[in-house]
């Protein structure tokens, strides 16, 4: 028996907020207990947010740019907290932080598409040699 309207549209909004919740870095716990999702278990809950992660992400894929622009996101989201972590530790100077936080940063730059494309060097000359032809028998 396929679900009402206002079940759909309730499912609907708890995926889209367990999605916004994920990109802003929060866990499976923290998700499933800030939306209340029920199951005796916490590894029911967490499979009950994983599932919903999934098919909000599955119905997401028909538009494969939105699919695409939701899991980029995530990514950012992602890297946005571990540079937040990195960072008190790398203005002082931990040279392994720095390190990483470079990485970091050039990890966001290749998502962001924010480097330039390398050019190709096509200036060089070409030259060919034909074998086995005698001009003079062109003529």
């Amino acid at each position: 028996m396929p679900a009402s309207d206002e079940v759909q549209t309730q499912v609907a909004e708890r995926r889209a907020r367990a999605v916004q919740l994920r990109i802003a870095g929060a866990s499976l716990d923290e998700i499933a207990s800030a939306l209340q999702y029920g199951g005796s278990t916490p590894e029911s809950r967490r499979a009950a947010v994983s599932k919903d992660l999934s098919r909000a992400f599955e119905a997401a894929k028909d538009d494969e740019r939105a699919s695409s622009e939701m899991w980029r996101q995530l990514e950012l989201a992602r890297l946005d907290r571990l540079q937040r972590g990195l960072w008190p530790r790398a203005v002082t100077g931990d040279t392994q932080s720095v390190r990483a936080l470079l990485t970091l940063m050039d990890r966001r730059a290749k998502y962001l598409g924010l480097d330039a494309p390398e050019k190709a060097d096509n200036s060089s000359d070409v030259r060919y040699t034909v074998v086995g032809v005698d001009p003079e028998a062109m003529k």
